[in-house]
């Protein structure tokens, strides 16, 4: 693994190739920074799911332990070919011990067709616990789909499948591990998306909580090159993608984490768009959003939050971006109960 203090070459070239392609909503060419003039055709509001007492969910909940024993959280979608979706997220009991379910089917109106687990903890490093999966279709090194995961103490790790049910762990496996000062005791919350030949991994790490980037790239042998990346190559430390927002009453003002990347082309030119929870000091949690031009420095909407709180717990956004639609996928917590919410832009 490698740690960058300087933006790597593929930074370098997001930038550099950002400046020499067509400018998109009226940015000036004398303003080419990473967070300027950004499109936020897709920021939001998301509004919640309504009730509606026709259907056997109870919106805005579409995922949720039958039993009520277990927590559900941290989901990560994909879009089937029936407009309905494919949802990983994690199903945690009472005691702490978490593992990673697949439900299929999750049409916004029906309870899904299948719940399955497609992995729990059996490394020595993963303790009991994995949570939060990013799921990438395709995976590193050709394989059909790649899990990232959060798992243990607060480690990430990957695993591929052929299929998007069997996944086998990577044998480098914890690929991110707490490292420097900034990145503090912990990492967890991944969001993925491929950029050209590598895939940018957005993670959480903390206390308090912020959000660093790492490109990762697959070598011979199957091995993964993992270099972090640094939002300010002058800083004297390593600078994370967004940090807490230090004024006084705003909703992401103490911590900042748990996030949904999407990269798309407009104009000629990259957009990275990134929804994200924020926590008020009163300890509540809502979603926001932030954009850039080249993945690194990123401009806060200026309407958020874009999917605002009535219960103290709403984070962990996943974004399913369409044309001119979008599906935001989410932790809804209220007390001990944590269930997976949906809402629609």
């Amino acid at each position: 693994m490698r740690h960058c203090r300087n933006p790597s070459v593929f930074a370098q070239g997001l930038a550099l190739a950002a400046l020499g392609l067509g400018l998109a909503c009226g940015a000036g060419a004398e303003d080419g920074g990473g967070d300027h003039n950004l499109p936020t055709r897709l920021a939001g509001p998301y509004e919640k799911l309504p009730q509606d007492q026709n259907t056997p969910i109870d919106e805005p909940i579409v995922l949720e332990d039958p039993a009520g024993e277990l927590a559900y959280y941290g989901p990560s979608a994909l879009r089937a070919d029936d407009g309905s979706y494919t949802v990983y997220f994690t199903a945690e009991a009472a005691d702490g011990a978490a593992q990673i379910r697949r439900a299929v089917g999750v049409d916004l109106a029906n309870v899904p067709r299948d719940v399955s687990v497609v992995l729990e903890a059996d490394a020595a490093w993963e303790a009991t616990r994995l949570a939060h999966p990013a799921v990438l279709k395709p995976g590193l090194a050709g394989a059909a789909y790649g899990l990232f995961y959060e798992a243990g103490a607060g480690e990430l790790g990957y695993a591929d499948s052929p299929d998007g049910v069997t996944f086998t762990r990577h044998p480098d496996n914890p690929l991110l591990s707490p490292t420097g000062p900034e990145e503090g005791t912990w990492l967890g919350h991944p969001t993925v998306a491929w950029h050209g030949d590598a895939v940018l991994l957005y993670y959480t790490a903390g206390p308090p909580g912020a959000l660093f980037a790492a490109s990762l790239t697959a070598g011979g042998g199957g091995a993964i090159a993992v270099e972090r990346l640094d939002a300010d190559a002058l800083s004297s430390g390593r600078t994370p993608v967004l940090g807490p927002n230090p004024l006084l009453g705003l909703f992401d003002e103490t911590a900042v984490g748990g996030a949904s990347i999407a990269i798309s082309n407009e104009a000629g030119r990259a957009v990275f768009d990134l929804w994200y929870a924020g926590r008020r000091a009163d300890g509540d949690w809502s979603i926001g959003f932030a954009g850039s031009y080249d993945g690194l420095l990123f401009k806060r909407f200026e309407e958020n939050p874009v999917l605002k709180s009535g219960v103290p717990v709403e984070t962990d956004p996943c974004v399913v971006v369409q044309s001119v639609s979008a599906v935001m996928f989410y932790t809804h917590g209220e007390g001990e109960r944590r269930t997976i919410g949906a809402a629609r832009y």
